[in-house]
């Protein structure tokens, strides 16, 4: 043996093709997400932006589910462009009413999707926050305005627990009963320091149980053990030897899909593969019988995929190649 495999059991309940799936949390959850997207699944990825830290990620939920709107001090100005504390950075603007507009209307967005959301998926990155030291307020990003306006702490598992709590209470008041699927983030914070990340992860990690062992709708998928135990050499890294490379994600994603897919989204995604091939590929001479051959098969597929998913644009796509 030349590595440590780790086996993910098998999740009791089941993702499938048609149910509605909210990825939420660290630049991990968007390539679930994305890989979701890529394969028809009805997903909604990080919607906020990316957000690292699970106190402020629940923050945001919470506005959703209450009909709230962050307040006029999580607000700002730095170079002549609008910010929120409580948002990622791709929400800014060069008129406060403009970025106040479209943070309202996010927030609408998310309180109707997750009317239908079926799954949540929470990647956390870390567990240090950012607290200003004028208002006592946690932010979600600080947006490059001076370290000296902030205080670095580190959340507790207790705290990450009261926040979930009332993430639930909220969706109880709903109706509300999805199912969540909690991670921590493969990715290592290494700007904080190495030590002072594996503090961090392994916060999360015990958050994570906690809330695992309390509530019957929550389980764990352990991507970042995966990475750490499994795929412990650097060829699994991007170059700055902190991201995960393609193959790690690809590897990382294969597992995923295994533990927590229902066989007829598995095979789905299987034919589905076959078709993106397809349409990647770029013939030498798109004429010759054998790519028109090609071509018809891969409509055949297609066809046989109709009645699962929207197969419109695809089918189109192949039909301009017809000769």
């Amino acid at each position: 043996m030349f590595r440590t495999e780790v086996n993910v059991p098998p999740s009791t309940s089941k993702i499938s093709l048609k149910q509605s799936v909210l990825c939420l949390g660290s630049c991990f959850a968007e390539v679930v997400g994305r890989r979701l997207a890529q394969n028809k699944f009805d997903s909604l990825v990080n919607p906020f932006g990316v957000i690292y830290n699970p106190y402020s990620l629940l923050k945001l939920l919470e506005y959703s589910l209450s009909g709230e709107v962050p307040v006029q001090d999580t607000y700002l100005k730095n170079e002549d462009i609008y910010y929120n504390y409580d948002l990622h950075s791709s929400f800014s603007h060069q008129q406060l009413p403009g970025l106040q507009e479209r943070v309202a209307q996010t927030i609408l967005e998310i309180a109707s999707h997750l009317e239908k959301t079926e799954w949540i998926i929470f990647t956390f990155g870390t567990a240090y926050i950012y607290r200003r030291r004028d208002n006592q307020q946690i932010v979600a990003n600080c947006h490059k305005m001076p370290g000296s306006d902030f205080q670095k702490e580190l959340l507790d598992p207790e705290r990450i627990l009261r926040s979930f709590q009332r993430f639930f209470q909220l969706l109880g008041e709903r109706g509300l009963t999805p199912k969540i699927i909690l991670s921590v983030s493969p990715v290592r914070h290494i700007k904080s320091g190495v030590v002072e990340s594996n503090l961090s992860k392994s916060i999360l990690r015990v958050a994570a149980q906690q809330l695992m062992d309390t509530n019957e709708l929550v389980t764990y998928f352990p991507a970042f053990e995966i990475m750490m135990d499994d795929l412990r050499g650097y060829r699994f890294y991007e170059k700055d030897l902190i991201h995960p490379n393609e193959m790690a994600q690809d590897y990382i994603w294969q597992k995923f899909i295994a533990s927590f897919f229902d066989p007829p989204a598995i095979t789905f995604i299987e034919k589905w593969g076959k078709i993106r091939q397809a349409m990647d590929h770029r013939p030498f001479h798109p004429e010759s019988e054998k790519h028109q051959a090609f071509i018809r098969s891969s409509m055949s597929l297609l066809d046989s995929l109709k009645d699962q998913v929207n197969v419109t644009e695809e089918m189109a796509s192949f039909q301009k190649q017809l000769i």
